[in-house]
């Protein structure tokens, strides 16, 4: 992206300046950005998946009404605080000189703000996050394939 932004940046702009939902085409557009940065970024994929599974896990469980609203709400809270831990715990990229999960970490973050945000339809931010961040891992693993097969 020019002028500094990045594909996070930008698509929080869009969730935030122009109010978008992540599942609005702008947002779901930007995935294969997104899954760009945060694999450029140094996020090992073990992390990712780990949070892409608590996502997606939240997400079931709404959906099939095994864990209330409260319920998901205090998992949201700890994964902000989990992810802020291992961002420190990580360290720093050593060509960017960026924590290695700055990106995904912004991401998250956001996620969880607009889902927490009063009003907010925390079970619907959960479950378009959860299809967003899907396709961001889904990029993520295409671009990880393809720094391999150029080895």
């Amino acid at each position: 992206m020019s002028n500094g932004k990045t594909a996070v940046d930008e698509v929080i702009r869009l969730l935030v300046v122009e109010n978008k939902s992540f599942s609005a085409d702008e947002v779901m557009k930007k995935a294969q950005e997104v899954g760009r940065a945060i694999k450029e970024n140094g996020t090992e994929k073990t992390k990712l998946r780990e949070y892409f599974g608590q996502v997606k896990s939240l997400a079931t469980a709404l959906k099939a009404g095994t864990k209330t609203l409260d319920q998901a709400r205090i998992e949201l809270y700890k994964m902000k605080a989990r992810i802020a831990y291992d961002t420190q715990r990580q360290g720093e990229n050593k060509k960017t000189k960026r924590p290695k999960l700055e990106t995904l970490k912004k991401l998250v973050d956001l996620a969880v703000e607009k889902a927490l945000k009063e009003g907010a339809d925390l079970k619907k931010e959960v479950i378009e996050f959860s299809d967003f961040f899907e396709c961001v891992m889904g990029y993520y693993t295409f671009e990880d394939k393809k720094e391999v097969d150029h080895e």
